[in-house]
């Protein structure tokens, strides 16, 4: 028998790629690779609105925010999860949060002075 011939040995490495293509495109989306693609827009190129509420998200999912990248997504989370609803204020007094970064999460955050405390 010629060596690669065998059935079982072809599907173990079709197997193999498959799981090694599958881990490479996880670990790219987790790396952010799609940080780069700026604010998603409609076909006519109108910029959608996007407002993620952190107490409604994983600390991954505020990866997308501009801004924000692990380190400050994790900050971010775990004060809103610790002290609830933030205000634009005491997103400011958080480490690695200064006056650019605030602003640059206005349109894409909502902060305690948006968030319906009673679930109306």
């Amino acid at each position: 028998m010629a060596p690669g011939s065998n059935p079982r040995t072809r599907r173990t490495g079709r197997v193999a790629v498959a799981i090694l293509c599958a881990c490479m495109v996880a670990r790219a989306f987790v790396s952010g690779v799609t940080r780069d693609l700026g604010p998603p827009v409609d076909r006519e190129g109108i910029l959608i609105p996007l407002r993620l509420d952190p107490a409604r998200c994983s600390w991954r999912d505020l990866t997308v925010l501009p801004g924000l990248g692990e380190a400050r997504a994790r900050v971010l989370w775990t004060a809103w999860r610790r002290r609830g609803p933030l205000s634009r204020g005491d997103l400011r007094s958080l480490p690695g949060f200064g006056e650019e970064t605030v602003e640059g999460l206005r349109d894409f955050l909502r902060v305690a002075e948006e968030v319906d405390l009673h679930g109306r």
